[in-house]
């Protein structure tokens, strides 16, 4: 298995991996990635049958457009390949859910036109609803948390309220697995879009999002809590906080969580230092901020992720000279490569995406041949 996700990995990185996926299939794929490349091919059927629509100048076709049985069956697909992309990547740190997760966030990464288009065609078919705020928070309950517990196979396929109900749950879905990505969208496009995810996010998304963390750092806490290391989070002021202890000296950071979130990023700040040096307070904090910013962790995966940074750091493991990390954010290994000359060590992803970016086989420190 760990075998056939590594070539899945590579393979996504070749766009003519996506014709290849079709040429001899019959029925609807079942693997993730070719469901996902599978829906894309119907995305863009969908925006070259709207394009039609406007060029042979037909009439808005309104409400009844927007009814279409294949507009639900759209959504339904895209809701199950996100709910299995929810289990899937679950929030354990098993070896093989991380490779799981890291080929998917390689694909969206290479393959951005994917959920651009996704979410362009959703939020196209939210503003064609045309629904007040007041009328949307009369079908989704935010104190009843009715955004985590939205049942499509229990709905009513023939009205405007259900298409509003699964449009809001593919976005918080996407929204809780891959923030990266969603702020990315966001940020590239145009101006009602930005409106109408911003109010979705305030409204309903961002209050869920913090209450799935809440909840998940309660639930684990047999998994994470010792005497050197502590978290706990405070609702009213959407603040979590997280304390390491080691050797007698103490690191506790803040981290507080906007009403927006994620498309404002979290506040990160420090208290209570007790023989913390300067230096390593500076690195905690980029260390949590690229975690949260640069990363679709959630934000215990990035807490612990911290936690075990700076116990190798007290072990005194030599950090990476590119990321400044002791355990890579995103593959969790320790940096193992060393320069034959200057004896700086690496992680391999890191000195690898050198070499890339470089175009040289050179010590970014010392600038001799490094094999």
């Amino acid at each position: 298995m760990k075998t056939d996700l590594k070539i899945e990995e590579a393979k996504l990185e070749d766009k003519s991996y996506v014709d290849e996926l079709f040429a001899n299939r019959k029925f609807m794929p079942v693997n993730p990635f070719e469901v996902i490349l599978h829906q894309h091919k119907r995305e863009e059927e969908f925006f070259k049958a709207e394009d039609e629509i406007i060029e042979e100048g037909e009439e808005d076709l309104g409400d009844k457009y927007l009814l279409y049985p294949r507009n639900y069956g759209f959504l339904l697909t895209w809701i199950s390949i996100l709910l299995k992309l929810k289990y899937q990547l679950g929030n354990s740190a098993s070896e093989l859910e991380q490779m799981y997760k890291r080929s998917f966030e390689i694909y969206f990464g290479s393959n951005s036109a994917v959920y651009f288009d996704l979410m362009e065609i959703i939020f196209a078919w939210f503003r064609g609803l045309n629904l007040s705020l007041v009328d949307l928070k009369n079908i989704i309950s935010t104190k009843n948390n009715d955004v985590n517990n939205i049942s499509p196979e229990w709905e009513d396929f023939s009205s405007n309220e259900t298409l509003f109900k699964l449009i809001l749950q593919i976005v918080y879905l996407f929204v809780s697995k891959f923030p990266k990505f969603f702020r990315k969208w966001h940020s590239e496009t145009g101006k009602q879009n930005k409106k109408d995810s911003e109010m979705l996010i305030r409204n309903f998304i961002s209050n869920t999002l913090f209450n799935d963390e809440k909840t998940l750092i309660e639930n684990k806490q047999g998994e994470w809590k010792s005497e050197e290391f502590n978290i706990f989070v405070t609702k009213s002021t959407r603040q979590i906080f997280a304390s390491y202890m080691k050797e007698g000296a103490k690191l506790e950071i803040v981290i507080t969580v906007p009403e927006d979130y994620p498309l404002s990023l979290v506040e990160i700040q420090s208290q209570n230092q007790i023989k913390v040096s300067k230096g390593r307070l500076e690195r905690s904090l980029v260390m949590m901020r690229a975690l949260l910013t640069n990363e679709n962790n959630t934000f215990l995966s990035a807490l612990l992720l911290w936690k075990n940074n700076l116990e190798k750091e007290f072990e005194g493991v030599e950090e990476c000279a590119i990321c400044y990390y002791i355990i890579h954010a995103s593959t969790k290994d320790l940096p193992k490569l060393a320069c034959k000359t200057c004896k700086h060590k690496f992680h391999s992803a890191c000195i690898h995406k050198w070499f890339e970016s470089s175009n040289k086989s050179e010590c970014p420190l010392c600038k001799s041949q490094f094999w």
